[in-house]
């Protein structure tokens, strides 16, 4: 009597590991992006920094997976190859078996031995298409955690593609400090289209800009800031205020210095020498991209 055909197949692999890589790599990631939510703008040079060390990791993380699929990939051949081994081991059994029944006068034993080997190795071939399943779960499942690891490195791409257009919007602060007591020193701030900032004029309609302090008696500071500005040229001046000359024999020495996006720079270092007196501190060029040049 022929046995029927017992045809199986097998798809095998362990990955326990790939699954606690993965698992550490998203919960790192989450620890790492916690930090960064709703920081002030100041703070965006740091949050690049940080979302590059992010990427890097995440991207390293990513290598690993990938590592790790591959593996599990050859783990899956290995063990199908192993699965149709048993299969045809399986089969010579049986046909072991079946000889065994057609040949009963030659041993009776022997043909029940040879439906034990053949259970066994059916067996095993169960245990073997079971653990392939397993495998090709858990492959699924690395897959879709290398797929989330991408989509976080995207979003760290993005975020600090973000920082660098919120960076773009620059901040100017300029300031002057003068220390001869009871000498009133004033900033002057022209723009590109002509309009001076100063103590009459601290802010101007429909353009950013504004003298925020505005010291009248020394020693004293002078702060003028401005968000956003348009690109063109800031020209920077120092009057000596002829009104109020409380020391009008002393000359006085005016320092300051232009703080923006990139650094600063000092302002020259003048002397006023009589009431009215205006020198030139510094001439700065905001380009279209935000940078700041010293003319």
């Amino acid at each position: 009597m022929k046995r029927p055909n017992r045809e199986i197949n097998i798809f095998n692999v362990s990955m326990l590991d790939v699954l606690s890589c993965a698992l550490g790599a998203f919960l790192l990631l989450m620890l790492i992006m916690i930090p960064f939510y709703n920081k002030e703008a100041i703070s965006y040079q740091k949050e690049i920094h940080q979302l590059k060390k992010d990427l890097d990791t995440n991207q390293n993380a990513l290598g690993r997976c990938q590592d790790e699929l591959a593996k599990a990939l050859h783990e899956a051949e290995e063990a199908q190859t192993r699965a149709t081994e048993a299969q045809h081991r399986a089969k010579e059994s049986d046909a072991r078996a079946e000889s065994a029944q057609i040949d009963a006068e030659k041993s009776k034993t022997q043909a029940e031995e040879a439906q034990a080997e053949a259970e066994k190795f059916k067996t095993q071939a169960k245990e073997a298409l079971r653990q392939a399943e397993e495998s090709k779960a858990r492959a699924e499942e690395a897959r879709i955690n290398a797929e989330n690891l991408r989509g976080e490195a995207q979003k760290a791409k993005d975020a600090e593609k973000e920082c660098k257009t919120k960076l773009s919007k620059i901040l100017i602060v300029a300031y002057i400090r003068w220390s001869v007591p009871g000498r009133d020193v004033d900033l002057y701030v022209t723009d590109l289209n002509g309009n001076t900032f100063s103590y009459y004029n601290k802010k101007v309609s429909g353009y950013p800009g504004e003298l925020s302090e505005d010291s009248k008696v020394g020693p004293g500071n002078e702060v003028w800031e401005i968000r956003e500005p348009r690109p063109g040229r800031y020209v920077f001046s120092a009057q000596w205020y002829k009104k109020n000359d409380k020391r009008i024999g002393t000359p006085t020495a005016v320092s300051g210095r232009v703080v923006h996006r990139d650094g600063r720079v000092d302002f020259k270092r003048v002397t006023l020498t009589h009431p009215g007196d205006t020198q030139h501190l510094l001439t700065i060029n905001v380009t279209q991209e935000g940078d700041v040049q010293i003319l």
